[in-house]
């Protein structure tokens, strides 16, 4: 076998090895950022029913304030009951009276809605602060296997790439710089075979000669259709 095609073949097969570990790094690296917003939507989710719990408690203080204050307006109009003069003013009181135990009826009603729905909502907070525990837990342990992945695929990315450089800088200048174009261009296949005539990197069927060449494997072939180079097993 000529001794280029000898080392691009090799070439490949480490070129093939720091691309496969890019792509598995690249894709261990979304799942890292996926489990991160997914951790990050949930913790959102458990501050946002915080807030309304902090709001709802807030709207039971305000109403238990109105409630405080209407009781205290009865008693003043109870108290004014009694110091009436005639019937007109009684009844002009005693409406005043109606509208406050209408106002205070509905302060009741609505105090009673605020607090189900507060306990109702506490409820749900407690649930979803336990499984956001869950969730980070599974998330960090998660990241922490990613994360390893990631170095140990990188320490082998970095040894074929060294690997690839340095026999890289064996091939003649042309072809390494035509192989060099295409290893970086495309799928990343620089040379590929030959098998029943065809061109496994574009599916081309070669013409004879050139099926002929390639299948030497003693001179440089090049497919004419996509340009890599070629070789037969």
């Amino acid at each position: 076998m000529n001794r280029e095609i000898a080392l691009m073949i090799e070439l490949q097969q480490y070129w093939d090895t720091v691309l496969s570990m890019r792509a598995a790094m690249m894709k261990s690296e979304r799942l890292i950022a996926n489990r991160e917003e997914e951790h990050d939507k949930k913790l959102q989710a458990v501050i946002a029913l915080e807030n309304e719990i902090v709001d709802e408690k807030r709207l039971v203080k305000e109403r238990e304030i109105d409630l405080s204050e209407k009781d205290a307006a009865v008693r003043k109009l109870e108290e004014r009951k009694l110091m009436v003069r005639n019937k007109k003013e009684l009844r002009a009181l005693e409406n005043e009276m109606d509208g406050i135990h209408e106002e205070r009826s509905a302060c009741e009603d609505e105090l009673l809605v605020l607090f189900d729905n507060l306990e109702e909502k506490e409820q749900q907070l407690q649930v979803m602060k336990g499984e956001l525990e869950e969730l980070g837990e599974k998330v960090k342990n998660s990241i922490a296997q990613l994360q390893e992945d990631i170095e140990e695929k990188t320490v082998t990315l970095e040894e074929n790439q060294q690997k690839y450089d340095q026999l890289l800088s064996q091939l003649s200048p042309s072809n390494e710089s035509r192989f060099k174009k295409l290893a970086e261009s495309g799928d990343g296949k620089a040379i590929v075979k030959l098998e029943d005539g065809i061109c496994t990197g574009c599916h081309t069927k070669l013409p004879a000669h050139e099926i002929l060449d390639a299948s030497k494997n003693e001179m440089i072939t090049i497919c004419t259709n996509c340009g890599r180079f070629i070789y037969s097993e």
